[in-house]
């Protein structure tokens, strides 16, 4: 390898590992500033300290120096007195104020010498605390603008999934689901007994595959009840106290809507939800039906291979209506 190269390759390395330590730092600005900030504001607080112990000083040499300017007027006073020279009496009275007004204007330049240093850091330590902030603002706003972005896309592929293979078939893959038709013996207006075809849903898994939709059962809420009627009854009654919250404050998050049906939260759950707001100007006004829908579905349970005797029993399945990140949908009015 000749020289050249050589250089070359090194130069390329110290960019290259320049690059991403600026990278990193970068990244961990906001912790770097609250560090520096926490810092210079603890500099700033000892440096204050300090100066306070010369203060003492300082207002003694400033105490001394008033008082010797005014032992010299009083002397001035009593000379002129005793000559009764009138001219001579407002020049004492002029140069007297002129020594006190550079008397104190050298003792506050004195404080200011004092103090400036910790002022000094002290500001500084407010400016990288502001900036850390901005800059956490700034990733937030960012943040909260591709959950909506990503949340509009998945509904737009959703939308064309279903266009091109059918709604029923969609909604099985989409939440993991097995549909099966079966016929269902009714008895009719008349006492005839009539037979149906019916579709029933099973659960392929634990989970379902959407994002916010979640099974209700005893292993993921905490008021579930070995009772059919009381589970349906708790999350129609749920349903009816959210979609109240809603209308009454404006707003609701999806992690509300888990809390309320006793399940665990979500990270995103602290952005997304759904906004009542009938006087907007950036969307068009609710209606009743416009609201919170938890789209309840009843399924039976997975199949556990565990346990193959086992009795699956029917259980249910929420998919909240998500509208999206309200967060970005409050900048935006806010904007307007």
């Amino acid at each position: 390898m000749s020289i050249k190269n050589a250089i070359s390759n090194l130069t390329t390395s110290i960019s290259r590992s320049t690059g991403m330590l600026g990278l990193k730092v970068q990244a961990h600005s906001p912790e770097l500033l609250i560090a520096g900030g926490v810092v210079t504001l603890i500099g700033g607080v000892v440096v204050a300290c300090m100066a306070s112990r010369k203060v003492d000083d300082v207002i003694d040499e400033h105490c001394k120096a008033v008082g010797e300017i005014h032992d010299q007027e009083a002397e001035e006073n009593e000379a002129i007195d005793s000559e009764d020279n009138t001219s001579e009496g407002a020049e004492a009275k002029k140069s007297v104020q002129k020594d006190l007004t550079y008397t104190y204007f050298r003792t506050g330049l004195k404080f200011v010498k004092l103090y400036a240093p910790a002022v000094c850091l002290i500001g500084l330590s407010l400016t990288c605390f502001l900036s850390s902030n901005n800059i956490l603002q700034k990733r937030n706003v960012a943040l909260s603008s591709a959950f909506t972005a990503l949340s509009q896309e998945f509904s737009d592929y959703r939308e064309r999934v279903a266009a091109r293979i059918g709604e029923t078939a969609e909604k099985e893959i989409h939440y993991n689901l097995e549909s099966e038709t079966v016929d269902v013996k009714t008895k009719d207006e008349n006492g005839k007994t009539v037979t149906e075809k019916q579709t029933t849903y099973s659960a392929l898994s634990n989970a379902p595959g959407s994002m916010y939709a979640r099974y209700f059962n005893k292993q993921t809420s905490i008021y579930y009840k070995r009772n059919h009627m009381y589970n349906e009854d708790f999350l129609k009654c749920s349903y009816e106290n959210l979609n109240n919250l809603l209308k009454a404050r404006g707003y609701l998050f999806l992690n509300e809507v888990y809390q309320e049906l006793g399940m665990p939260i979500v990270d995103y759950g602290q952005m997304a939800g759904w906004i009542y707001d009938p006087d907007s100007r950036i969307r068009p006004s609710h209606s009743d039906t416009d609201l919170l829908d938890l789209r309840i579905q009843e399924v039976i349970e997975p199949f556990n291979p565990l346990d193959p005797d086992a009795k699956r029993e029917n259980i249910w399945m929420i998919d909240p209506n998500v509208e999206g990140n309200i967060l970005g949908y409050i900048n935006k009015r806010v904007a307007a």
